[in-house]
């Protein structure tokens, strides 16, 4: 796992990027809002849905803290990872009028992948930060690739009529912005495109 100067250096990265690719998907799950939340908008559980990736081979939650927002922002405009916390660390503190609080829980990750037909393989050290905004139904997934690749990935729910047999519905739909280096921009969002969808066809596996 990477040391604490590798995770700083990371997380020093800009989180305000231009985005050279760009990945979208959505898929329904058959299960109400909050429990589809909990699983996929929550700090706590963030391990469980990286890790239907193949590629993740290690992950390790690191500091929780909180951020201020004013009550206009919406995780659809702002880049938390570069954000301060918000006063009184760990717990969130009152908000004054005209603001609110979210929570954001860090983590660092490693990917493996395979070279030269799986011969090699290559591990790849990623830190980010996952913020919770229950209440207006989304979620910020943020992450620093070493290579120089960046992510900024918002993740919205949205409860749907019940299906013919009364079973709740919610649609969960997945916008990914990111930055790679010139020479690895095609591979990259020819490769995020792929894994992208394929991950979020396993989001029903997480209720099983």
């Amino acid at each position: 796992m990477a040391s604490e100067t590798q995770i700083k250096k990371l997380l020093a990265q800009p989180a305000t990027f231009t985005p050279n690719f760009t990945a979208e998907h959505s898929v329904v799950l058959p299960h109400s809002f909050g429990v589809v939340f909990d699983k996929l908008g929550s700090g706590e559980t963030v391990e469980e849905s990286v890790r239907l990736s193949d590629l993740c081979s290690t992950f390790r939650l690191t500091t929780k803290d909180h951020i201020t927002l004013s009550k206009d922002q919406s995780l659809t405009e702002v880049r938390c990872r570069g954000l301060p916390p918000a006063p009184s660390s760990t717990e969130p503190t009152e908000p004054t009028e005209g603001e609110r609080t979210l929570a954001r829980q860090f983590f660092v990750l490693q990917e493996v992948f395979p070279l030269l037909f799986g011969l090699y393989k290559h591990a790849v050290t990623i830190s980010g930060c996952l913020t919770s905004d229950r209440e207006r139904k989304a979620a910020l997934y943020e992450t620093s690739a070493a290579g120089g690749i960046l992510i900024w990935k918002l993740r919205t729910f949205e409860e749907l009529a019940p299906s013919e047999s009364g079973e709740a519905r919610t649609k969960v739909y997945e916008r990914i912005e990111g930055r790679a280096p010139a020479l690895l921009r095609s591979r990259v969002q020819k490769e995020t495109h792929r894994a992208h969808t394929a991950h979020m066809e396993q989001y029903h596996t997480l209720f099983s």
